[in-house]
């Protein structure tokens, strides 16, 4: 089974509508999730649980659909770990949410074969120009660490860069109504381009041009 880990914040934990199609899916049937208690189940929308009251569409699920259109008879396995609002802080080496990620990729490696790991975060730190200072830092501390913890030296790191958008409480530290962007906003995107340069096999996508996020599973799978 090939295995994708999913980690980040709500960009990648999904928080798109669930519609009708959504609802009354059936689940994959050669699409599995690791669930909460570590059991693999047939994948269907929401593939995570972080925020039950708040979980929809995320693009683990599309992604691994467009994947599997490329393998011949192989089952995909998503490991989902993101959870919406949280920092980089947490997810480097010694993180609570880097080590959860860690410990349910080697369960899930028991079943199969790291395949790719999909990362989906930033907006947090977009915040705080002492988190913006040290994101690039911590970007290349999660993927060095993931890299060894998980032997997964030649594993795909695909990362989705932030798009500017106003916030709903501080639009001086996101992006200017009239389009410009804020000093901390654009150096916190910059890292994810400054961090291709220092690590092997890794791609970045932008999320800026994605008009949802269903639509983006084909984008992930070309860079990766």
């Amino acid at each position: 089974m090939r295995l994708f880990l999913l980690i980040g914040q709500s960009n990648m934990a999904g928080r798109g509508p669930l519609e009708g199609p959504d609802i009354n899916a059936e689940p994959e049937k050669n699409i599995y999730k690791l669930d909460d208690n570590g059991v693999w189940l047939n994948a269907k929308e929401p593939v995570h649980n972080d925020k039950p009251e708040l979980v929809g569409v995320g693009p683990g699920l599309a992604f691994a659909r467009t994947v599997l259109g490329t393998l011949n008879g192989e089952k995909i396995g998503l490991i989902p770990c993101a959870v919406g609002g949280t920092k980089i802080g947490r997810w480097i080496p010694g993180g609570d949410l880097y080590e959860r990620a860690v410990s349910r990729a080697w369960l899930a490696l028991e079943s199969g074969q790291l395949s790719g790991i999909l990362w989906a975060q930033g907006e947090s730190d977009s915040e705080l120009e002492a988190d913006a200072a040290v994101y690039k830092d911590r970007l290349f501390s999660l993927i060095q660490g993931l890299r060894q913890e998980l032997a997964a030296e030649e594993v795909p790191f695909i990362a989705a860069k932030l798009g500017g958008f106003i916030g709903r409480k501080n639009i001086r530290i996101r992006a200017r109504l009239t389009g410009r962007w804020s000093p901390l906003l654009r150096f916190l995107t910059s890292s994810f381009w400054q961090i291709r340069l220092d690590l092997p096999i890794k791609g970045i996508i932008c999320i800026m041009t994605l008009p949802r996020q269903k639509n983006s599973a084909g984008v992930w799978l070309r860079v990766g």
